[in-house]
């Protein structure tokens, strides 16, 4: 059972009647939804969108101006907390050598 969730926040402001708001750009958004689209596409499950609005001062408009996607990997998941992991310099270094040596092994089985 997993469920992650990510806040997006606003990276430009809109010019409005009010004044200036922060606001998420499309561009923001896409990139978050793809890559929650990617990790379901891998991992299964499913994910949602909340969008947090403000007005602008002109009637009937709002923008967006935080996001929080959030991914599950099954319809009635309970929430659990991610442990926290901090690598090592013996870990980091016991991974470039498997990695060299799974390398070395695709190099001589192309050859």
């Amino acid at each position: 059972m997993a469920l992650r969730s990510r806040y997006v926040g606003p990276d430009e402001l809109k010019q409005t009647p009010l004044g200036d708001i922060p606001v998420v750009s499309r561009q923001a958004q896409l990139v978050a939804i793809t890559e929650a689209a990617i990790v379901a596409d891998f991992s299964g499950g499913g994910f949602s969108v909340l969008y947090e609005r403000a007005p602008t001062g002109i009637d009937n408009e709002r923008v967006t101006t935080a996001l929080v996607l959030t991914w599950q990997d099954r319809g009635q998941t309970k929430a659990q907390p991610e442990s926290d992991l901090q690598l090592t310099p013996d870990q980091v270094e016991h991974d470039d050598e498997h990695a060299a040596a799974e390398d070395a092994e695709a190099q001589q089985s192309e050859e």
